[in-house]
C-alpha cells in the first residue's frame, strides 16, 4: 500500500535570529587523528631479529657435547675399574708408583727411616712384578730386573739403594745430617725412572 507524500514546512521560531548561510569554499583536507594500532616503537622499514639464533653459538653446541663426553668418560672409567677388580696384578702395577710415593713421604718421619725407605722400594718392586721380592738375594733380584728389561746401570742403582737402607739401619754414619734426605731423593728419582721402564 502507498500513501501520498506528506509535505512538512519548518519555520524558525519567532524569537531566534536566522542562521547565516555560509557558502562552501571548496575541499577540506582530512587530518588523521589516530590509527587502529598505537605502536610503542616506530615500525622499522625492515624486520630483523635483534640477536642471532642460539644455534649459531659455539657455546650452545659445546653444552650439547659435554653431557655426551661425560657419559663416554664415565663408561670408560667404569669399564676400567671393572677390569682392575678382575685383574689384581694389573691394579698393583698401575698403582705401584703412587703407593711408593706415599710410603716415602711417611718414611721421613718414621722411627726407622732407613727401614721404611727400603720397605717402600721393595713393595714398589713387588707390585710391579706381582711377586714377593723381600726374600730375594741380590743375585736373584738382579736376574729378575734384567729379565724385565732393565739395564745394568738401573740394576746397580736398585741394589745400591737397598744396600744403603740395610746399612743405614745399623751404621753410625746413618746419623749424619742430610744422609736420609739424600737417600730419599735418590729413591724417589729411582722409583720414577723404574716406573717408566717397568
Amino acid at each position: 500500500l502507498t500513501t501520498p507524500p506528506i509535505r512538512v514546512t519548518v519555520a524558525p521560531a519567532a524569537d531566534q535570529p536566522p542562521v547565516p548561510v555560509v557558502p562552501p569554499d571548496g575541499k577540506q583536507e582530512i587530518s588523521q587523528l589516530a590509527t587502529d594500532i598505537r605502536h610503542i616503537k616506530a615500525v622499522p622499514p625492515k624486520l630483523t631479529t635483534a640477536h642471532p639464533p642460539v644455534t649459531r653459538s659455539m657455546l650452545y653446541w659445546i653444552l650439547w657435547v659435554l653431557p655426551l663426553a661425560a657419559l663416554a668418560g664415565n663408561f670408560v672409567w667404569v669399564r676400567q675399574q671393572a677390569q682392575l677388580r678382575q685383574n689384581t696384578a694389573l691394579a698393583r702395577k698401575l698403582h705401584a708408583r703412587k703407593r711408593a710415593k706415599k710410603a716415602l713421604a711417611v718414611a721421613r718421619s718414621a722411627d726407622d727411616p732407613y727401614g721404611a725407605i727400603g720397605q717402600a722400594l721393595t713393595d714398589f718392586l713387588s707390585d710391579k712384578f706381582n711377586r714377593p721380592v723381600g726374600g730375594l738375594t741380590q743375585t736373584a733380584l738382579a736376574e729378575m730386573l734384567a729379565d724385565a728389561g732393565l739395564d745394568d746401570h738401573d740394576i746397580r742403582r736398585v741394589q745400591s739403594a737397598l744396600t744403603t737402607c740395610d746399612m743405614g739401619r745399623f751404621s753410625p754414619a746413618a746419623e749424619q745430617a742430610g744422609h736420609i734426605d739424600a737417600l730419599l731423593s735418590d729413591v724417589e728419582t729411582l722409583v720414577d725412572d723404574l716406573d717408566k721402564v717397568l
